[in-house]
């Protein structure tokens, strides 16, 4: 029988038809060992299995759908959060029958593994995800922004975050992951000047003003320790907003514990929100500096239209959910 449009094609986590081990090898710790590891782990469940390293940005999206067309029906993505977005942006785009996903942490971010698996390492993931009494197949939204033509998981943001990815590119070769990312922060936030915006959330303006961050997803954690969005449910059928209000960086530096311990929504500073559709507009016309799942947009756009698409990605998680 056919399955329906965006169904998972097993609703089982023990026994697979085909898997397939998508590695990047830019990826900190996604070494042959590691994948070696992997394969160990998966061949007793899997009846075809196979790897591949990925060769170019993109690659592991287009790799994730035309492996689907051929009928695989699990990827295993060993990476960081980049790696699994494309494979999430693949399975998307897949068609009738996706294939599950299962996140094998080893990149510098790993935001994603810890939103849904919690502290559980690669190893620990991959012992519990094919034992039908821990694991099962979670049906994740994802976001859509029309005007890149890009789906995110984690989320999509305005502003800071995405002015330190930039400020990243400068920091030293040696520096990798995290490290770079938390590197390169005090400079951003240094120079930081807010954005005039407006967000609209389903229709409603909930913002209106110059903002520091804006925040739409998805995923609680970024940048692995900042729970932005620290009630967000990534299958819930809602993106969650938090916009951060202009301020110093020597203000944003004070507020960032309550951000990391996800207290800070009471801030007369902060504004949440949650919704179906979220608008960003740049109210200069000047272009967004906008970021996806730790991957900087370099289209030039002034508004950002967002979009959930409720239960879009199988994703093998814990039978009890941690967070997210």
């Amino acid at each position: 029988m056919t399955a329906p449009t965006g169904a998972p094609l097993t609703t089982g986590v023990d026994r697979w038809r085909r898997a397939l081990v998508i590695a990047n090898p830019a990826a900190s710790r996604a070494g042959r060992d590691l994948v070696d590891e992997i394969t160990a782990a998966c061949r007793p469940h899997a009846d075809e299995l196979s790897v591949y390293w990925t060769r170019y940005a993109g690659d592991a999206q287009r790799a994730t759908r035309e492996c689907a067309a051929a009928g695989v029906d699990l990827v295993i993505s060993v990476g960081g959060d980049g790696t699994i977005r494309e494979v999430a942006e693949g399975i998307s785009r897949s068609g009738a029958a996706r294939p599950a996903l299962l996140p094998v942490p080893a990149g510098g971010g790993n935001s994603v593994c810890r939103g849904v698996w919690g502290s559980e390492d690669g190893a620990g993931i991959l012992d519990a995800a094919f034992d039908p009494r821990r694991a099962r197949i979670r049906r994740l939204d994802l976001l859509h922004a029309a005007e890149l033509d890009r789906t995110a998981l984690l989320g999509v943001s305005s502003g800071l975050l995405a002015e330190i990815l930039v400020a990243a590119r400068d920091e030293s070769p040696d520096l990798v992951g995290r490290e770079r990312y938390y590197a390169a922060a005090p400079r951003a936030m240094a120079a930081m000047s807010g954005h005039p915006c407006r967000v609209t959330v389903d229709d409603v303006v909930v913002f209106d003003g110059r903002a520091s961050v804006v925040n739409v997803g998805g995923g609680r954690y970024r940048a692995f320790a900042l729970q932005l969005l620290p009630h967000s449910v990534l299958d819930d059928g809602l993106a969650d907003v938090c916009v951060l209000a202009d301020m110093s960086g020597a203000e944003l530096a004070e507020l960032a514990p309550a951000v990391a311990a996800g207290t800070h929504l009471g801030d007369p500073r902060v504004t949440h929100a949650r919704g179906r559709r979220v608008v960003v507009e740049r109210t200069d016309g000047e272009p967004l500096v906008i970021e996806y799942d730790g991957e900087v947009a370099e289209a030039p756009v002034s508004t950002l239209t967002l979009d959930v698409l409720p239960g879009a990605l199988p994703f093998v998680a814990p039978t009890v959910p941690v967070a997210g």
